[in-house]
């Protein structure tokens, strides 16, 4: 296996193999154990162990015997469900926004301001887990920050635009070409 290293201004072991597996650094389908992915990246196995907890519940290893794991194979029709869901979710809790509330902030601000207003725990848990693995990989691989769209989208919604589902659709595709386009770098393939 390549040695992948860690940025520690990046974060640690789970943005990292994150980075690596959405990527396609780490090809779908890649099975490996814990010390070789502790080799890759220059660390102990402890943080590696924590790491695939945090992984597995994100859909993007899956467990095998003998302590091994496998890369999940994330098709684009598996990232644009994922991207739907969170769309979704997002809408949701647009509406539960308190009329004269505003999104400020960056990009993966706003995404994070929407989670709060969730009204149950398990959607603000999914909702949390879909922004801060997919929704922040395609944002953080834009070229050019985009910080006003969910304020764009919040007013529209607000003001009852028939636009606003195309602007949600359009919104989705984006950040799903974004994450196709950074895998295909490392597949040697062309998007679409």
């Amino acid at each position: 296996m390549e040695y992948i290293g860690i940025q520690k201004k990046n974060g640690g072991v789970v943005e990292a193999l994150q980075q690596a597996i959405l990527s396609g650094q780490i090809p779908a389908g890649t099975e490996m154990t814990q010390n070789e992915l502790a080799e890759s990246l220059g660390v102990s196995r402890m943080p590696v162990r924590e790491a695939l907890m945090i992984l597995e519940y994100q859909g993007l290893i899956i467990r095998l015997p003998n302590n091994r794991i496998k890369a999940a194979d994330l098709t684009e029709e598996t990232l644009r469900q994922i991207l739907a869901l969170g769309a979704q979710l997002e809408r949701q809790a647009m509406r539960a926004l308190p009329q004269d509330a505003m999104l400020a902030g960056g990009e993966m601000l706003q995404h994070r301001t929407l989670r709060t207003v969730l009204p149950y725990p398990l959607h603000r848990k999914l909702l949390e887990s879909i922004q801060e693995t997919y929704i922040a990989f395609a944002v953080s691989a834009r070229p050019t920050p985009v910080n006003d769209r969910l304020a764009r989208l919040l007013m529209l919604d607000r003001q009852g635009s028939p636009d606003v589902l195309d602007a949600w659709n359009t919104y989705e595709e984006e950040l799903l070409h974004l994450i196709l386009t950074i895998r295909s770098q490392y597949a040697g393939t062309e998007t679409h």
